[in-house]
């Protein structure tokens, strides 16, 4: 028997289907979980975290893990350098440091849980009892069953990050703003989202 000593496929390709887009929560889906969140007698301790994670499009992580030494004084900007998961600390999921403008709606939200004081060391968003917010238990206590409340199909807390994304496209934001903005690459921007744009101008004639 001989030996085979190259492989014989080394050279064949095998072409992975591209990934649908994620499947984003609508303008009006988005107002509806924010509201229901709010409106819960238990569950309205996690709507600003809620509403935050809706519009700023930040990682859980790293929501998560922001501290008020990452806030501006005035609350108008989030410096984004660390996350936080399963326990520990680390750097972002691309080890670089990026910088949010804040709109007034996200800004309000900060200036009304800032003391007067703050501990710079402390947590902007923490659970009930004043620590971490494990993700796992918000997911599961009451992220589902908010959803489940109002009818709609189950998306992971993580699709808060892919809706902020698809919103600032259709909204008019280049891929690039988006990216620098979202810390991830232009590349990611296209082949992620881009399915979910709305309003798209026809060809020319």
């Amino acid at each position: 028997m001989k030996l085979i000593t190259e492989n014989p496929f080394a050279d064949i390709r095998v072409k992975v289907p591209a990934s649908p887009p994620p499947d984003v929560f609508t303008e009006i889906e988005r107002q509806l979980i924010i509201e229901a969140f709010r409106a819960h007698p238990v569950y309205h301790y996690f709507a600003d975290y809620v509403e935050f994670a809706m519009f700023a499009g930040m990682r859980p992580g790293e929501l998560i893990g922001l501290r008020w030494r990452s806030v501006s004084p005035d609350c108008s900007t989030i410096t984004i350098w660390e996350s936080h998961s399963r326990g520990r600390r680390k750097e972002t999921k691309t080890n670089q440091t990026r910088v949010i403008a804040l709109n007034s709606r996200l800004r309000s939200i900060l200036e009304a849980r800032r003391p007067d004081k703050p501990d710079l060391e402390r947590l902007v968003f923490s659970s009930v009892k004043g620590g971490t917010m494990d993700d796992h238990n918000f997911r599961n206590r009451a992220w589902k069953p908010i959803l489940d409340s109002l009818g709609l199909d189950y998306r992971k807390p993580y699709t808060t990050r892919h809706t902020a994304h698809s919103h600032l496209l259709d909204q008019g934001w280049s891929p690039s703003e988006v990216a620098e903005t979202m810390g991830n690459s232009v590349r990611v921007v296209y082949s992620r989202y881009a399915g979910n744009v709305k309003g798209r101008r026809p060809l020319p004639d």
